[in-house]
């Protein structure tokens, strides 16, 4: 096979320990596998510029000649697991389209992948996209200090203004360190940390300053950094005070250390929790304490992420929102609002939806006891014993209510859906729990049974109707209620529901939701493909109020959304109307917004959402709202093949009568 030698230039800023990588669509690139990407080399020129440092950086690759080559650039730095070095992508270009360049007969000189000096990473065809890496092979490690998170217990602390800084160590490489001086930061992670605040000033993450965050009382503030092996990691809190007033100032003066915390790898074992420690002051004695929550994010294995493509901030504008069909064509169990005539998520009523001309339909996702995705709204249901007609035995088998009002109905129990396996949720004629008589009025074939799992979905809808894949995961209430306690492993429940998506999403559409904002910051950094949006009721009473700050107000959610980089937020259609500026703030800042809610029943309102520039529109009974029966992705798949077909018809008859 003929090769020719590239010629790769770029210019990139990166720190000391990070190198610039090519990734390609060729195995000569890794076909898109950064494990085997190609590591550039740094020049020795350094460009200064307005917007800092850069360095120039190339590499000479031997590709095929005569071939279309894809390619993008992501910066990335090597770590050390226990028998092998990793590449962990740290930003990546995100275009939709990559690069591209065919490569020529070289006859021994290179061929410039570029035709100017170089290019700049990030930019292609005038717009600059780049996007922060997913986890490869390190964990994440969040640590988010509530308000009045720091309590002093020295009233001469408690008048003035402190900052936090936080200094990861590696407690391995401390201790092969000759160095015992506490002040050395030695670990190779301590540039690394990064804070957010949930406020419309500093709700974007960003390095942590010389002297970290100055706390307010009030405020809600997230660090986060990378690790490899989170089991030996330790996180040092150092604390300082300010002189009244300076807190502020560009040229204050350095403030001075008051006392530092540890939090140690065993405070963290699980992957999330609280803890409270102690803060000790510059004569070791306690002064204070300081809470903290931590989440503890892991990769999801054999996922299959790669360089190609990412969808995760792609949403494609329309003069007017989606349609999308709400648990496939309507909650079926509603108090307040008419009924789904097919019972709601199940095949059938997702299939409904979609041959209605939904453009996505909205389901729920939850995992059985066998630990198998399926599709379900709520967290438990209610079952019960049933005799046999002329049977002297209380019960003869372990089935639910059934429909047949000749049977005896024994008293209903509520059972977690996460206690039953997948083959026993199926078999059971299960009631919803606003089914208390013990009657279900749903009845039919197996398209129509409760529980169809996550992977019959993906394999039985059509492949152009896109999933608005809901993540039930339970939340905490201010009240002290949870909506199901003792639940999955936060990690090991994401990673089955993505392992599945990608194992059988093909070129469907999907974007996740989820009311628990750790979940959508997980689904976010433990894959690149898919959208995350932010799914909350906001100030609405209809619903408890979660405990969690992030979902208690609509401008939280937005916030929240920014800080975590999700594709956007999904919300009730009463906070849209009731808060005018959220269209215009998170256009503003590049969100997508989707509302959902019993109201969007009636279509007066559903146009008017539209005409108000929503992204998508959440609803029940398509069938009767929706005039045209084929979704926009339908529509320009026929378009593509029409036009296709055309080109073909031209070229044949074009070339019959050439003689």
């Amino acid at each position: 096979m003929a090769l020719s030698h590239v010629h790769f230039v770029v210019k990139a800023s990166t720190r000391p320990d990070e190198l610039v990588f090519l990734s390609g669509d060729v195995r000569e690139l890794g076909s898109w596998n950064p494990e085997d990407s190609v590591a550039l080399s740094k020049q020795e020129s350094v460009q200064v510029e307005n917007d800092g440092q850069h360095s120039i950086w190339t590499a000479n690759v031997a590709l095929p000649t005569s071939r279309d080559v894809r390619y993008r650039y992501f910066i990335g730095k090597y770590g050390e697991l226990p028998g092998k070095r990793v590449v962990m992508v740290l930003t990546y270009e995100s275009h939709l389209v990559p690069r591209r360049l065919t490569t020529v007969p070289t006859n021994g000189k290179p061929q410039d992948a570029s035709p100017d000096q170089y290019t700049t990473f990030g930019l292609l065809d005038g717009k600059d996209h780049t996007m922060r890496g997913w986890l490869t092979h390190e964990c994440e490690i969040h640590l988010r200090f509530l308000p009045n998170a720091i309590h002093w217990w020295k009233a001469r602390h408690r008048t003035k203004a402190h900052s936090l800084k936080i200094i990861p160590m590696d407690l391995r490489y401390r201790e092969n360190s000759p160095n015992e001086d506490e002040d050395d930061l030695s670990s190779p992670f301590a540039n690394d940390i990064e804070i957010a605040v949930l406020n419309e000033t500093e709700c974007t993450f960003r390095p942590q300053k010389k002297f970290g965050h100055v706390f307010k009382p009030d405020e809600t503030a997230f660090f986060r950094m990378r690790v490899l092996e989170p089991n030996f990691m330790a996180y040092r809190c150092d604390f300082y005070a300010f002189e009244p007033g300076t807190e502020n100032l560009v040229e204050s003066p350095d403030p001075r250390p008051v006392g530092c915390c540890y939090i140690l790898p065993t405070n963290v074992k699980e992957s999330d929790g609280d803890r409270t420690v102690v803060i000790n002051g510059l004569k070791h004695q306690p002064i204070g304490q300081l809470f903290a929550h931590y989440m503890l994010v892991h990769p999801t294995r054999n996922l299959g992420c790669s360089l190609e493509v990412s969808y995760a901030k792609y949403w494609r504008r329309r003069k007017f929102g989606f349609d999308i069909g709400h648990r496939g064509s309507g909650n079926s169990f509603s108090m307040t609002t008419q009924c789904a005539a097919i019972r709601e998520n199940t095949i059938a009523s997702l299939v409904s939806a979609a041959s209605h001309g939904a453009d996505f339909v909205e389901f729920d996702v939850q995992l059985s006891k066998d630990k198998v995705p399926v599709i379900y709204h709520d967290f438990s249901v209610f079952i019960t014993m049933r005799r046999r007609r002329g049977s002297g035995d209380s019960t003869s088998s372990v089935s639910s209510v059934g429909s047949n009002g000749e049977d005896y109905l024994g008293e209903l129990h509520e059972m977690p859906v996460k206690d039953l396996t997948l083959k026993q949720l199926q078999m059971l004629k299960l009631n919803h729990v606003t089914e208390k008589d013990g009657f279900s009025k749903y009845n039919g074939a197996d398209d129509h049974e409760p529980f169809p799992s996550l992977e019959k979905a993906l394999r039985v809808l059509d492949v152009h109707v896109g999933f608005n894949v809901e993540v039930k995961f339970p939340m905490l209430f201010k009240d002290g209620k949870h909506e199901s306690e003792h639940f999955f492993e936060r990690n090991e429940f994401v990673d089955l529901i993505l392992q599945v998506i990608y194992r059988h999403a093909g070129n469907r559409r999907i974007i996740f939701s989820c009311f628990e904002p750790d979940v959508c910051a997980m689904l976010r950094v433990k894959q690149n493909k898919y959208p995350v949006s932010f799914l909350s009721h906001g100030e609405i009473t209809l619903w408890p109020t979660p405990l969690d700050a992030r979902a208690q107000t609509t401008r939280n959610v937005v916030l929240t959304a920014i800080a975590y980089d999700l594709l956007g937020v999904n919300v009730h259609t009463q906070n849209l109307l009731k808060n005018e500026w959220l269209i215009h703030e998170a256009k503003e800042h590049g969100l997508v917004v989707i509302v959902w809610g019993d109201d969007n029943n009636d279509p007066r309102l559903i146009q008017q959402l539209k005409e108000m520039g929503v992204d998508g529109v959440i609803y029940d009974r398509i069938e009767e709202f929706k005039a045209d029966r084929d979704n926009v992705f339908h529509l320009e798949y026929r378009a593509k093949r029409a036009l296709l077909d055309q080109l073909n018809y031209d070229t044949v008859s074009t070339s019959s009568t050439i003689p």
